[in-house]
């Protein structure tokens, strides 16, 4: 049983990096975009990532406490009092909430508003959708936690490297979020904001 319950929990484990790198790879490739009917191509792995993540933490989470509980009664292994084992229970429960809450709803938003945009250059809205921070800045969370979750199952660190591993992957999202949002290129409209049309009146004011 053992046996198969650690294969359980590494499918799962690869169906979740799957699904993350799906949704991980769509936002930032929208945020390159200069048409509507690409951020459409490279979102439309949004309804795939939905499909796997649910069954994927249900075999992570589920298999994963079986393993810890065999073990627990084992002398030096693993122990539900291990820092490591809480600190990933509790990126689990935290991503738990935040990936159907946030994550989820505002990229299927951004597929569902390109999927609606006519092809050509990308509108307000739909803009104004892919450059939202919350959606980066959680979106690469979750990537970066995964990452951490990696490192803490196959390391099994004490307390201190643990918290080290957790707080520089949430710093490191972070900053790829922003820099990410940073080179989000300017669409029509902004370009026309900061380069007014000049009417006939404003040339003639122009002229000497």
């Amino acid at each position: 049983m053992f046996d198969l319950a650690l294969f359980g929990h590494v499918l799962g484990a690869t169906l979740l990096i799957s699904a993350v790198v799906i949704s991980v790879s769509g936002l930032l490739r929208a945020h390159r975009a200069t048409t509507s009917e690409q951020i459409r191509a490279v979102t439309s792995g949004v309804p795939v990532a939905d499909r796997l993540i649910p069954p994927a933490m249900i075999l992570v989470l589920g298999f994963g406490l079986y393993l810890v509980a065999a073990r627990d009664n084992r002398p030096g292994t693993v122990h539900w009092n291990s820092g490591w084992v809480i600190a990933s229970l509790a990126i689990f429960a935290l991503m738990s909430v935040l990936g159907p809450a946030v994550e989820a709803r505002r990229a299927k938003r951004l597929h569902l508003a390109a999927c609606a945009e006519p092809d050509g250059p990308i509108g307000t809205e739909l803009d104004r959708l892919r450059r939202d921070p919350l959606h980066a800045h959680v979106t690469l969370f979750g990537a970066s936690q995964l990452v951490a979750l990696l490192y803490l199952m196959t390391n099994r660190p004490g307390l201190t490297a643990t918290l080290i591993a957790v707080v520089a992957s949430t710093l490191a999202s972070v900053v790829t979020a922003r820099l990410t949002l940073g080179t989000i290129p300017a669409t029509p409209l902004d370009t026309s904001l900061n380069h007014p049309m000049r009417t006939p009146a404003t040339t003639e004011r122009a002229m000497p």
